[in-house]
């Protein structure tokens, strides 16, 4: 079981965000002339998706015009003024709701996409009698809190699934971050999905940014460069999603080790 399933669902930000962006999404495919059930799509997406079940009520009650959770949310993200109604948006049409739906992720991109970019740096010094030679390497990496990640963190219990550790934050939530087996962005042009994944403590999140660690795609084990990390050979100790076997090959191929000569333990991972 979760622990997003003993959070109540109106109070657990990560349900009412995914649930709104879904939203979001079936409304538009209603007002471009399909047949779509909002209600039991919604029903549907909150109990397959985010192990919630809604009643029927709870359901319309998204909808409503002017007590919806949504309304609270879009609010508080962004000060915008939000109309959940689909008989609302059938008279104001597509063109209308697509601009406020693109203003709308304008400002949450702005507000909610990326926390932070934290600059890590490696120092090598030689010392001699009369110099000091400094080379410094600066990696940044973006640590991403969307919407999902937020969601996968809670499904985690902020734990770290390779060594289960998290430290609690002040408020009382623990701490883990998100890690995109094959990185977003250029020039690995990885996926923002659930299957490319995995919840880290600080210390393995660098350590698979560096490649020193990696999985097996076979049974998600540890594998590793450094032979006095623990765990190697055993698989993790959370999984309560799928990790798709694509990424780990990739992590292994391109980043596992990439400036090792040991490198070819990627190779060698069943």
């Amino acid at each position: 079981m979760s622990t997003l399933e003993r959070i109540p669902w109106r109070r657990n930000p990560s349900a009412v965000e995914l649930g709104f962006e879904f939203y979001l999404e079936i409304l538009e495919t209603r007002l471009a002339g399909e047949e779509v059930s909002l209600v039991q799509k919604l029903l549907g997406y909150f109990h397959d998706k985010l192990e919630i079940d809604l009643r029927e009520t709870q359901a319309r009650g998204l909808m409503h015009s002017s007590a919806s959770v949504f309304i609270e949310y879009v609010k508080q993200v962004s000060g915008l003024d939000f109309n959940p109604s689909s008989e609302y948006w059938s008279s104001k049409g597509l063109k209308a709701f697509r601009h406020w739906k693109q203003h709308w992720a304008a400002l949450k991109s702005r507000k909610a996409s990326d926390v932070g970019e934290t600059p890590f740096e490696t120092v090598g010094a030689s010392r001699r009698t009369h110099d000091l030679t400094r080379r410094t390497v600066t990696i940044n990496r973006i640590i991403r809190d969307t919407a999902l990640a937020r969601f996968m963190k809670g499904l985690y219990d902020y734990r770290c699934q390779i060594c289960g550790y998290t430290f609690a934050l002040p408020g009382g939530l623990g701490y883990c971050e998100m890690h995109h087996i094959r990185p977003l962005g250029a020039p690995h042009n990885g996926d923002d999905v659930e299957g490319n994944l995995i919840a880290l403590c600080p210390l393995h999140h660098a350590m698979f940014d560096y490649g020193v660690i990696g999985l097996a795609p076979s049974d998600s084990s540890l594998v590793s460069i450094d032979p006095s990390v623990a765990g190697i050979g055993k698989p993790l100790i959370l999984q309560k999603h799928k990790i798709e076997k694509t990424f780990l090959e990739y992590h292994l191929q391109v980043i596992f080790g990439r400036e090792n000569p040991a490198r070819g333990l990627a190779e060698q991972a069943p």
